[in-house]
């Protein structure tokens, strides 16, 4: 019996493990062989196959089907798109005929998602075109904005980011600041403190806090994270400023402020993207500050609480990345200068008493009258001063970054708060009061003096109002051994006096 190994049907079976099953079909009538046991098994494995084949092949075609069905529809959808830009098109190419500004109220009440979308259309590519789209931002962010010029539009490469920024933020404010969210795991969650109560000290990067379930993280912002982040928690403290200051502790804003612009230190020169102080500008931080510290509702813990996070702020801001965020943003140093001399006006007036005078509850004498003076324990007008006089001189250094900033505002809010000569009196008294051991009152002092030196040589009128207290005698008789003091701030009192010293040089020569 001839073997049939070499026949057509099992040659064209070899060549392929699952047949087609008309093939299949058209192969058995074309076997007339006798078939030995071996290709007996092969037909059965064959048969087998064939079997499953029909089972599978109504699934598979169905599959193929929904296949088919799938494309069409996402084909039929690319189609609708591309029409429907081309006629978006159409129609933003009738705004080009109109006014730049009409055109731009027009596209004014569109989201952030709206101008991304025209943007991305050919024909709103041309400078006028983009110009146009810019306004209807500028206009969108003014609309929904809580605060007149949003600084949120020096944000982002792209022109809907400021628009983003702002609805995510304001949106995130509004889920934190529903009824059921007022409770205290919420703020909890919010201030994400050391201490399961919020109130310990925060120590979270920037990068852990937005990454953490904090209320106002959540969802993920569209565009500028961090920017979106602390624009949601500043608008948080601007709607709910007194409640913020009852559920957070002393230092927390101020910590906060600090994490968020640290990592400034660690850019290169090489990096393009927005710093940490600009985002944080552009989350409205400056102008929050100005108008809580002068808001007449704001209690004096919310002022003490805003001011110290301003303070925070230019403490810890990188000087490079300091002077470049602001030397080509003059409406940017305008908000962070005014809202630096409302912090100057609520440190000042915390030192006043009720019928208006600065009280600080031992304003000790200078000049002849120091010797009758006693020394008494005044730790917490010592702290209060000396803390006033560190903010004037972060303040001051800040603005001194940008050559011809005029101070002279600056030199006016102090004058104009010691008219009853009592801040500097009092600063000069220390003078004859750090007679103990206290290291603490040494450097407190230290300090006062030595931001007093630095006034007198930038500040004609506060080293004339110094000479006339009797400054430079009270720092003579130091010298002289009538008034003894601490060994210690002896240095910071000869340096204070050659400044008062060359300052009356200086007015001699102009008289």
């Amino acid at each position: 019996m001839a073997k049939s190994s070499s026949s057509p049907f099992f040659a064209a079976a070899s060549e392929q493990s699952i047949p087609h099953t008309d093939e299949c079909l058209q192969q058995l009538r074309q076997c007339n062989k006798v078939l030995s046991p071996t290709d007996r098994q092969r037909l059965h494995e064959l048969l087998a196959a064939t079997a499953d084949v029909l089972a599978s092949d109504s699934h598979r075609r169905l599959s193929e089907a929904k296949s088919a069905a799938k494309s069409e529809r996402r084909a039929k959808r690319q189609r609708a798109a591309a029409a429907a830009k081309n006629d978006a098109g159409a129609r933003l190419g009738v705004l080009r005929h109109l006014k730049g500004d009409t055109a731009a109220k027009c596209l004014s009440h569109l989201r952030a998602d709206d101008f991304r979308n025209l943007a991305s259309i050919k024909c709103c590519r041309d400078e006028g075109s983009e110009r146009v789209l810019r306004a209807g931002v500028k206009l969108a962010c003014e609309a929904i904005a809580p605060y007149p010029d949003p600084p949120q539009l020096l944000l982002g490469t792209r022109g809907y980011e400021p628009l983003a920024v702002l609805e995510d933020s304001q949106d995130r404010a509004d889920a934190f600041l529903t009824p059921r969210m007022l409770e205290d795991e919420n703020w909890h969650r919010f201030t994400r403190s050391s201490s399961s109560q919020g109130y310990g000290h925060y120590t979270l990067s920037l990068d852990q806090y937005c990454a953490s379930n904090s209320g106002a993280c959540n969802p993920r912002p569209r565009c500028e994270r961090y920017a979106t982040v602390a624009a949601a928690v500043i608008e948080i403290v601007r709607r709910v400023p007194n409640e913020f200051s009852n559920r957070t502790r002393r230092n927390w804003f101020a910590e906060w402020i600090a994490s968020f612009v640290a990592d400034d230190a660690l850019r290169v020169d090489s990096d393009t993207s927005p710093s940490r102080l600009e985002q944080l500008d552009g989350a409205g931080f400056a102008t929050m500050i100005r108008d809580a510290i002068l808001s007449p509702e704001a209690t004096q813990a919310t002022q003490d609480r805003l001011s110290e996070g301003f303070e925070a702020a230019l403490r810890t801001a990188d000087k490079s990345t300091l002077r470049a965020t602001f030397a080509s943003e003059a409406a940017r140093l305008k908000r962070w200068r005014d809202a630096g001399l409302a912090v100057l006006k609520y440190r000042l007036s915390t030192i006043r008493g009720a019928d208006g005078i600065l009280d600080v509850g031992m304003t000790a004498p200078t000049g002849d009258a120091a010797d009758d003076s006693d020394s008494g324990d005044a730790s917490d007008d010592d702290k209060r001063i000396t803390s006033i006089f560190s903010y004037i001189n972060s303040l001051v250094y800040f603005l001194k970054t940008w050559k011809g900033m005029d101070l002279d505002e600056v030199w006016g809010v102090i004058l104009d708060a010691d008219r009853e000569a009592g801040l500097f009196s009092y600063s000069l008294g220390s003078i004859t009061r750090v007679t103990d051991d206290d290291s603490m009152l040494h450097t407190g002092a230290s300090l006062v003096l030595n931001i007093l030196a630095h006034l007198v040589r930038q500040s004609p009128p506060i080293a004339a109002r110094l000479i006339a207290l009797g400054a430079m005698e009270t720092c003579e008789r130091v010298q002289n051994g009538e008034i003894r003091t601490f060994p210690w701030i002896k240095g910071a009192i000869n340096d204070l006096y050659v400044d008062l010293r060359d300052a009356t040089l200086a007015f001699e020569i102009e008289a």
